[in-house]
């Protein structure tokens, strides 16, 4: 009787390992197609934190490209605000992305609109 109970667990355990796996597939696999959807200026902005290093840099609160990257889950919002800006932090699975695809997002951030990869006010 042990032994049934003991596999019946293992099969739940098994089961929700395989879920949370799964899961986190089908979100790698939107983020990516998320990211590779942006207009020419949200992918500026996030060359900009891959140029420097840094997933928290401080932006503008009334650009329209930043709310829509707050919107779609790549930018985050911290609670804060100076005269330099609000700072906003990339998302970390979307860090990760953008990290492991680094030289072909800045090539394609940088190619899709030059003028606007020189552009120090966005």
């Amino acid at each position: 009787m042990f032994f049934v109970v003991w596999f019946v667990e293992l099969i739940i355990f098994c089961s929700q390992k395989v879920f949370e796996y799964l899961q986190k597939v089908k979100d790698s696999r939107e983020l990516k197609t998320t990211i590779e959807g942006l207009n020419p200026k949200e992918k500026v902005i996030l060359a900009k934190h891959l140029e420097k290093g840094h997933t928290t840099l401080n932006w503008s609160q009334d650009k329209q490209e930043i709310a829509s990257l707050v919107h779609k889950g790549i930018l985050q919002k911290i609670e804060s605000s100076s005269s330099f800006g609000v700072p906003h932090t990339v998302d970390l699975t979307a860090w990760r992305y953008l990290q492991k695809n680094k030289i072909s997002f800045l090539e394609d951030a940088s190619g899709s609109n030059p003028s606007l990869a020189e552009d120090p006010t966005i």
